[in-house]
């Protein structure tokens, strides 16, 4: 028990030595110096202030002091190093002096800012955080299990609405039957592997 509580123990202690540094050494008494000039003299006094630094450092508490601390750098380190990756929010252009807030709305630079803050507000809710942390178990599955790959293959995505189109004529549109095809097919390919399981 004793060996056991020695080893877990000596990491402790190398980590405070190597921190700590050695011991001071004590100051000898000049030739004919009473006990009570040379505890009174600077060097003294000196010596029994880097002491009871020492000590403390070698100590328990000063050793968890000192993991603490290194913990703590360890930590704000690695919250630097995260990245945000939407970025940052997209400015807001400035509006010209002269310029009325239909004409303002209306620029070009309004219309991209718009754009890009509704990507950026996509990509930060919390339900596009749980879609990409999903996303990235299911890579992680993929890349670890090749052979649970499923057979259907993906799910077919939607094709992008043309600006100007009503629902109805977007539904209408060669490649939104195709995709409508796509994702019937891939359905029932899902439905036959669960039963066949």
């Amino acid at each position: 028990m004793k060996k056991i509580l020695f080893i877990l123990l000596l990491p402790l202690f190398t980590l405070s030595q190597d921190d700590c540094g050695e011991r001071p050494i004590k100051p000898e008494k000049i030739g004919n110096q009473t006990n009570q000039e040379y505890k009174s003299s600077k060097e003294y006094l000196s010596y029994k202030k880097i002491l009871k630094q020492w000590k403390h450092c070698m100590s328990p508490l000063g050793i968890s002091e000192k993991l603490d601390d290194a913990l703590e750098q360890k930590a704000s380190k690695e919250t630097e190093q995260i990245i945000n990756r939407c970025g940052d929010k997209p400015e807001r252009p400035k509006r010209k002096n002269n310029q009325s807030i239909d004409e303002y709305r209306q620029g070009s630079n309004f219309i991209t800012y718009r754009q890009k803050l509704k990507d950026w507000k996509s990509c930060m809710s919390p339900i596009n955080d749980l879609k990409y942390s999903k996303l990235k178990n299911v890579k992680n599955t993929i890349k670890s299990k090749p052979e649970d790959v499923n057979p259907c293959g993906s799910k077919p995505l939607k094709p992008n609405r043309d600006e100007g189109l009503n629902h109805e004529e977007y539904r209408q549109t060669a490649s939104h039957i195709a995709y409508r095809q796509q994702l019937k097919d891939w359905r029932s390919c899902i439905k036959n592997n669960a039963k066949k399981q």
